[in-house]
């Protein structure tokens, strides 16, 4: 009997020591890859923001479900994804967080190709960056209501759809369409976006909304600070991205 006991004793802390580093096996596992999405998203968003143009705008606001949205333009050469073909000099980048249930960290690339035949079409429209230039601030608040409507020379137009909805994706994927709508995901699941600016010379964030244009150029921040919040249950953590823009 005593034996046996002893046995048993054996085989539980056995087992309680293997839970444990099952546990830790599985733990480690989950940070490294959120380490490795929140790496991967923080120098997609440097990079962006790295070739960001005051020719265009830069928005930093609230959608409709209330989560922080960033959008700016850019000066670089892009390629669509969905037709090698289409290759713009420009582009209107936005990043948002996903109303799922396990919301979604997402980056929009709309390509900015004045001679392209499609209005509106996949990641790129019929608009060039001049265009942008020349919107006032009041423009750019209109468009984000999702009021604005630029009319081209054909007589068609767009009302600004990047700057008034989330990108439609499914999670998980039920089909092939699923998946191709899938191009603008950058890391799942993350649960707080948010963006901060500070003005030239100053020291505090600001967490207020705010656009700034080519045509109104006051105020334009001299950084961002963006957080964001990726993991569930004990995996979840806080990172931290403070850019320096183009001035």
């Amino acid at each position: 009997m005593v034996s046996v006991a002893i046995l048993v004793a054996i085989i539980l802390v056995a087992n309680s020591l293997l839970t444990s580093a099952q546990r830790t096996v599985v733990f480690s596992q989950a940070n490294i890859s959120l380490n490795s999405d929140a790496r991967a998203a923080a120098d997609r968003l440097r990079g962006d923001l790295a070739k960001l143009s005051k020719d265009g705008f830069l928005a930093i606001y609230r959608d409709g479900g209330g989560r922080k949205h960033l959008v700016f333009t850019t000066a670089s050469p892009y390629r669509s994804i969905f037709d090698n073909n289409t290759i713009a000099n420009a582009a209107r980048i936005d990043y948002g967080l996903s109303s799922h249930s396990k919301p979604i960290l997402w980056r929009r690339v709309i390509l900015l190709d004045p001679t392209n035949v499609i209005p509106w079409q996949h990641d790129y429209e019929k608009m060039a960056l001049a265009y942008y230039g020349q919107l006032s601030r009041a423009n750019i608040n209109t468009a984000i209501q999702g009021n604005y409507t630029y009319t081209y020379a054909d007589g068609s137009n767009v009302n600004f759809p990047c700057m008034t909805a989330e990108p439609p994706m499914t999670m998980p994927p039920n089909s092939l369409p699923d998946v191709q709508a899938l191009w603008p995901y950058l890391a799942r699941p993350c649960t707080q976006f948010n963006v901060e600016w500070t003005a030239a010379g100053a020291i505090s964030w600001n967490n207020t909304d705010e656009t700034w244009t080519h045509a109104d150029k006051t105020n334009w921040p001299a950084a961002l600070r963006v957080t964001f919040t990726m993991g569930e249950g004990e995996s979840e953590r806080k990172y931290e991205v403070i850019i320096d823009l183009p001035q």
